[in-house]
């Protein structure tokens, strides 16, 4: 079992404080004694140190030098190097897993993002959002007036949102769709093979992938549109109640909590468990689910992690290229796998309302 939630939250604060503290106090030992080194050598002109040449030492201005290059060095340690950052333990109401980022929704509504950020996708917009969702290298939120505001890559237009207001967005590869509130289905981005090409008629969700999307009709069916080279966008037959799109593959949950996966299989990531689920999430080479206790499951690939899910419960979860972001019943989210540009770790994360 895990910690209790307040226990959970507690700890990683501790845990952020004393690394960052740890932190700061290392950087702070290695500058000193590099300031000792580029000082007393040169005067000792790299000769080993007899009694004379410690005498002729000037000792009392290396003493006043020294401790003036620690008092400078102190301080620009402790105002420019944050704590890892910013003792931040995030509450939020929804996650979303990219590819190399990840962005939460704030119980404020604000958006805060952590990971890559090298086309600006973890750099959220200040303002309010009512949902939030992490691409390829760019990031879409639907606001609380409706509109939709996306920021990071846009080689291939995919951050160029459409005016107009919207129920709910999904950002893929290097394309992006929409629901609008009459139920039909908009999207941008890439038009390569039809990505950007939904078909006509109302949808009740839709989920974008890396080069294909998924959506679920009001009647339960599920239509998808876009790369089909592994078969990820030819959906079988049935009724359902939600669906993930992935790489190359799709996840979708039935109206009796089985899972069904159509597509690449390679890694085993069309292959669910059975038993029911309450909400399924499609990786790139892996898949996971939320049990009806509220535990994860996850299966495919197990290289970086991503399908190794802590103990506990969650109330939702997102997948992403190599890693995992799940959402605690205390608000706080822990994710997992891949983490070679933070997208695993929440504490490093950047609020769009500037704090």
């Amino acid at each position: 079992m895990g910690r209790p939630g307040k226990l959970r939250a507690a700890a990683r604060l501790f845990d952020c404080y004393c690394v960052g503290k740890l932190r700061k106090m290392l950087l702070l030992i290695a500058l000193v004694l590099a300031i000792a080194f580029v000082l007393i050598i040169p005067i000792a002109s790299f000769r080993p140190p007899t009694a004379e040449t410690l005498n002729s030492l000037p000792w009392g201005l290396i003493s006043v030098v020294l401790i003036a290059a620690i008092a400078l060095v102190s301080f620009w340690v402790f105002t420019h190097v944050d704590d890892g950052d910013e003792l931040k333990v995030l509450e939020l109401t929804a996650v979303s897993s990219g590819h190399t980022h990840s962005c939460g929704l704030s119980v404020d509504g604000t958006v805060a993002c952590w990971g890559a950020k090298f086309s600006g996708q973890s750099n959220p917009p200040e303002g309010n959002f009512s949902s939030v969702s992490a691409g390829g290298a760019h990031t879409c939120g639907v606001r609380t007036d409706g509109t939709i505001e996306c920021w990071g890559s846009d080689n291939s237009r995919q951050s160029n949102s459409p005016e107009g207001t919207f129920t709910s967005v999904s950002a893929g590869g290097e394309f992006t769709c929409s629901l609008g509130a009459d139920g039909t289905a908009e999207c941008w981005g890439l038009t390569l093979e039809g990505r950007v090409s939904p078909p006509e008629g109302t949808f009740a969700s839709v989920s974008s992938g890396h080069v294909h999307t998924c959506g679920l009709r009001t009647d339960g069916s599920i239509e998808c549109w876009g790369v089909n080279d592994d078969l990820q966008a030819d959906p079988p037959d049935g009724d359902f109640s939600s669906v993930s799109a992935g790489f190359s593959n799709t996840c979708a949950l039935r109206i009796d909590g089985t899972v069904e996966c159509w597509g690449s299989n390679l890694d085993g990531q069309s292959e669910p468990p059975g038993g029911a689920f309450v909400s399924v999430s499609s990786g790139r080479s892996y898949a996971c689910g939320i049990r009806t206790d509220g535990t994860v499951e996850c299966w495919g690939a197990i290289l970086l992690g991503p399908a190794d899910a802590p103990n506990g419960t969650f109330l939702s979860i997102s997948t992403g290229r190599d890693h995992t972001c799940g959402l605690r019943e205390d608000s706080t989210v822990e994710c997992w796998g891949g983490n070679e540009r933070g997208q695993a770790d929440p504490r490093g994360a950047t609020l769009g309302s500037g704090r």
